[in-house]
C-alpha cells in the first residue's frame, strides 16, 4: 500500500511536503478509525437495546402463555367436575324447572281463579300440562 495518491519522484518534493503528506494521511486514518469506533459503539449499544426489547417481549409472551395455560387448566377442571357430577346437575336442573313451572302455574292459577272455578281433575290436568 502506498501512502501517496500519485507517485511523485522524491527529487521533485520538498522534505516538508514529504513529511506533511504521510502525517496528514495518518491523522486522516486516525479520524476515520475513531469514527468507525463511534459507529461500532453506537451499533453495539443499539444491538444491546434490541436484545433487551426482544427479551422483554419474550418474557411478556411467556407470561401470556402461562396465564392461558392456567385458564385452560381451570376450564379442564371445570369440565371434569361437571362430567363427574352430571347426574347431580341434571337433577338440579329438573328441580329448578319444576319449581319454575310451579311458580308460573300458581301465577296462572291466580289469574284464572277469580273468573272460573276449577275442579281437581282440571287442576291436575293443568299441572300435568305445565310440567310437560
Amino acid at each position: 500500500m502506498t501512502l501517496f495518491k500519485k507517485k511523485v519522484p522524491i527529487g521533485q518534493l520538498k522534505i516538508r511536503e514529504l513529511y506533511k503528506t504521510p502525517r496528514e494521511q495518518i491523522f486522516s486514518l486516525q479520524k476515520r478509525f475513531d469514527s468507525l469506533q463511534d459507529i461500532d459503539i453506537n451499533l453495539t449499544t443499539h444491538l444491546g437495546e434490541l436484545d433487551l426489547n426482544a427479551w422483554s417481549e419474550i418474557k411478556e409472551i411467556e407470561s401470556i402463555l402461562g396465564n392461558l395455560k392456567k385458564s385452560m387448566d381451570q376450564i379442564n377442571q371445570d369440565i371434569s367436575f361437571i362430567g363427574n357430577n352430571q347426574e347431580f346437575f341434571i337433577s338440579e336442573l329438573n328441580l329448578t324447572a319444576k319449581n319454575e313451572d310451579l311458580l308460573r302455574f300458581s301465577d296462572d292459577l291466580e289469574r284464572i281463579k277469580p273468573f272460573n272455578f276449577i275442579t281437581i281433575k282440571q287442576f291436575q290436568k293443568l299441572l300435568k300440562d305445565m310440567i310437560n
